[in-house]
């Protein structure tokens, strides 16, 4: 989702998207681990992002891209994603336990809920507890200011 341009209208930042993409090959990283290389667009930011399949599962993470030689241009085509099982397998060895449901998960699913319902106030009141349970995450501040920004409030 694009959730600031100035090119764009106040409604459409609001509006998810979806790219698709092909995987392109398997390689082995410096670590000599798998990683995928995909033509799906990736950019810097989107380290992290899931890639689904055709079931909409999470298959894979957005790791890195190819830049060119001066490193300021990315290279379409040549994108990288971490395979879902090596993300768990690492998971794992630091003892965590990846789960869909938390208590951040729930307020943070109950804001954007809220917010493509039209319902800014219950919108707000979600993502301040997002806010409240994992502190500093841009991603979260950012819609909590411009909720409060098309509530005519104070950030």
């Amino acid at each position: 989702m694009v959730v600031w341009h100035d090119f764009l209208s106040k409604k459409s930042r609001a509006e998810a998207t979806v790219t698709f993409g092909r995987i392109s090959a398997f390689r082995l990283d410096v670590n000599e681990r798998y990683v995928i290389q995909t033509d799906a667009p990736i950019s810097w930011g989107n380290s992290g992002g899931p890639a689904f399949n055709i079931k909409g599962e999470v298959v894979a993470l957005a790791t890195f891209i190819s830049t060119s030689m001066e490193g300021d241009q990315a290279i379409q085509g040549f994108n990288f994603l971490i395979p879902i099982d090596s993300i768990h397998g690492m998971a794992k060895q630091l003892g965590v336990t990846p789960s869909t449901d938390s208590p951040f998960t729930r307020a943070w699913d109950q804001a954007i809920e809220a917010f493509i319902a039209g319902d800014l106030r219950g919108a707000l009141t979600h993502a301040e507890a997002a806010d409240t349970l994992v502190p500093g995450l841009v991603d979260v501040r950012r819609v909590v200011v411009r909720i409060r920004d098309r509530l005519g409030e104070k950030p």
